[in-house]
């Protein structure tokens, strides 16, 4: 009886199909159901049956049929509907691939990096990434390890790198461990203090210092100073200048007898070819392990991810300390 049915069907275009029309004829091989299809695609049940009548019209076949309480699918409504899902499917897929691709080359991603690093770190990190990925934007910051903090509580940023601060009382954050900086008193060679193979925290607040940062060693300083005096050494000196360009540091160092607290990795050139002095401090520890630290809820992107990888990679390609574990 099928065949008869479908024998009177006459196609009288060439049967090209709409995704449109692929998707309704799909909807209601689901559902078998007119009501119900329709109010999938999103359109009334005498608009799901017109566009269901043209696409059998032009294909010249019956793909369902109705009776008072039923609907049943024919072979042909079999066929088209197959080939229906894989279509819509591979529509699907293709749209998946179109965001992921777009989420990891366009947006931007807002992170911040701590002052003593930054100076090896950032620059590198930019170049990678947007050699990579030059649709992304990235807004960078560099900043005190407080102040990092405070921005990446007030969303600010999504993530920073920096030296690790056991203060920090964010409410629930992910701080992981990348690597173990190593930091370096230096001078310029003919500096007084160079004349004893090691110093003493006392010692070296007796001189000014430059520097980023000096939160890291001043905690540690303060726990060993016993009078005022030195305490006034300590808040004068540790440090005198502040600057985030370790160029200028060295510039100023070459010509007085201040002292310069930085990353050794920021210092390396001109400790290696002799224009600085490394000082030993043999009552301070001169390692601060560098983190990654962000919200525990931050939703990441494609984008974030891969920014992630690049810090790791420059981090890797610098050949600094990698230390693995998560605190």
């Amino acid at each position: 009886m099928d065949n008869i049915a479908e024998d009177k069907f006459v196609s009288d275009t060439k049967p090209r199909l709409t995704v449109k029309e692929l998707r309704h004829v799909w909807l209601l091989m689901q559902s078998l159901n007119f009501n119900r299809a329709a109010s999938n695609a999103g359109i009334s049940q005498s608009a799901l049956s017109q566009s269901i009548a043209s696409i059998e019209r032009r294909l010249g076949v019956m793909l369902f049929r109705r009776d008072r309480r039923n609907v049943f699918v024919t072979a042909f409504g079999r066929i088209v509907a197959t080939h229906a899902e894989i279509v819509l499917h591979s529509l699907e897929d293709m749209d998946t691939h179109i965001e992921a691709t777009r989420d990891s080359r366009e947006g931007s991603v807002a992170f911040g990096m701590g002052i003593f690093i930054a100076n090896h770190l950032l620059s590198p990190v930019l170049m990678q990434f947007h050699q990579q990925y030059p649709e992304v934007r990235l807004n960078s910051t560099v900043a005190h390890v407080g102040s990092l903090q405070n921005q990446l509580t007030r969303g600010d940023i999504q993530f920073f790198v920096a030296g690790r601060d056991p203060q920090f009382r964010n409410k629930a954050p992910i701080r992981e461990i990348l690597y173990r900086e190593e930091l370096v008193v230096a001078c310029r060679p003919e500096h007084p203090l160079l004349s004893s193979p090691s110093i003493s925290a006392i010692e070296l607040i007796r001189f000014p210092a430059i520097t980023y940062d000096g939160s890291y060693l001043r905690r540690q300083i303060d726990q060993r100073l016993t009078n005022t005096e030195e305490f006034e050494l300590l808040e004068r000196n540790c440090p005198a200048i502040e600057l985030q360009q370790p160029w200028l540091l060295v510039d100023l160092a070459m010509g007085s007898d201040h002292l310069i607290i930085a990353s050794r990795a920021a210092l390396k050139d001109w400790l290696s070819d002799g224009r600085l002095m490394g000082i030993e401090v043999n009552d301070l520890d001169m390692s601060l392990d560098i983190e990654l630290t962000y919200n525990k809820d931050t939703n990441t992107s494609p984008s974030y991810r891969r920014l992630i990888d690049t810090i790791r990679q420059v981090i890797h390609d610098q050949q600094l300390t990698v230390i693995g574990r998560t605190g």
